[in-house]
């Protein structure tokens, strides 16, 4: 009865512990400052995070643990009992804890985490995945990290990029695949699963809003333009097979599937007219076999003609709101073409989430920063 019952969430970038009774009594930054010589902690947590990137040379900021595992079995010991005696006050008696740790880690990681936290000073430790932890009677899931939330485009492309404020995890979903960096899918999922908003948020701007995902979003919520988000990648070639009277032709269509599949080519894109059919598949996956599966596709299928173009790149503008906007396409193909950038396919998926232009590679930053001024600074579609 005189041990403090602790939870403490072991999150991306961040500690928090909670005690029963008081709440959250600590958030602090994963981070300690190292003397190389001697490799002995000198600071740990906002301390620690105030000296990176203006450290001595015989000191050393680091994260000693990675999205919630340790990478730095001795750094994350001595880190996590500063915290714990911090959030454990006067008490002379060791608290109970509760860990939340990722979705994803192993059973290694995990008796890692175990033993970290016991040699801390916690006792009668139990371990429970974070994203089922929020679900257990939540009405909110904050995630804690080093970031203001998801940004609407890539900072290494476009220059201080606009926060998304709402977003829904179709929208997420769609972000993710097409190359956004966004957060694991086994922190995502459990909690929607649950039909429970997450909320990212950043431990070293605690004030700022973050980022919020929700399943839906009503028209009361709605703000800003209509497009959520904009990302995209490289590394992508097309295969176009061309066939007078395909569409007609039943069977066609899997048999080409088929010799992608025997060479374990997975079709990201598939758009398609009457006659004709594009292939859009990873550059690294069909290289190893590119030739060997031609051939086969010609036997398979007898086309009239079989194309290969090498050096795309795919941008994808996402957006719950797309499909009530009449003319996006046709302004994208535009805007596009006014700077020089040649679109070389288009697809669209069957929700309306997103419009996906393929282009060359030399012109994907472009592509990018072209979308984001036009559609999200301009806001051009009223």
């Amino acid at each position: 009865m005189f041990r403090k019952n602790m939870g403490i969430d072991l999150g991306t970038s961040s500690v928090l512990i909670y005690v029963r009774g008081k709440g959250i009594v600590l958030r602090e930054p994963a981070v300690v400052a190292i003397d190389k010589k001697t490799m002995k902690i000198l600071k740990v947590g906002f301390e620690a995070q105030e000296m990176l990137g203006r450290t001595p040379k015989n000191i050393a900021a680091v994260h000693p643990m990675r999205d919630g595992i340790i990478s730095d079995y001795d750094s994350t010991e001595q880190m996590l009992r500063y915290f714990i005696r911090k959030a454990n006050g006067n008490s002379i008696f060791p608290p109970n804890a509760v860990v939340c740790v990722p979705s994803r880690i192993n059973e290694v990681e995990e008796r890692a985490v175990r033993q970290a936290v016991t040699n801390a000073g916690a006792k009668n430790i139990e371990l429970i995945e974070e994203p089922m932890a929020a679900a257990l009677g939540a009405d909110v899931y904050e995630n804690w990290t080093d970031v203001s939330g998801i940004l609407m485009a890539d900072p290494r492309i476009v220059d201080d990029p606009e926060p998304i404020r709402r977003v829904t995890y179709s929208e997420l979903r769609e972000l993710s695949y097409i190359g956004a960096q966004v957060l694991h899918e086994g922190t995502i999922f459990p909690v929607r699963e649950k039909n429970i908003p997450l909320n990212i948020r950043n431990t070293n701007a605690p004030d700022h809003p973050g980022t919020m995902i929700l399943e839906s979003i009503g028209d009361e919520q709605e703000e800003g333009g209509f497009i959520t988000g904009i990302a995209g990648k490289k590394g992508f070639s097309i295969i176009t097979i061309a066939k007078t009277g395909m569409s007609s032709e039943p069977g066609s269509l899997l048999k080409i599937l088929n010799v992608l599949a025997k060479h374990e080519v997975n079709v990201e894109y598939l758009p398609s007219g009457i006659d004709n059919v594009s292939l859009v598949v990873s550059s690294d996956k069909v290289s190893r076999s590119l030739y060997e599966m031609l051939g086969e596709l010609q036997k398979e299928v007898q086309p009239n003609k079989i194309t290969v173009t090498e050096h795309i790149a795919i941008v994808a503008a996402v957006g719950r709101k797309m499909a009530y906007r009449p003319g996006v396409s046709g302004k994208i193909f535009a805007k596009l073409g006014e700077n020089g950038v040649n679109i070389r396919m288009i697809t669209q998926g069957p929700e309306e989430l997103n419009i996906i232009v393929g282009v060359e590679e030399k012109d994907f930053e472009q592509a990018i920063r072209v979308l984001y001024h036009s559609f999200v600074k301009e806001n051009v579609v009223s």
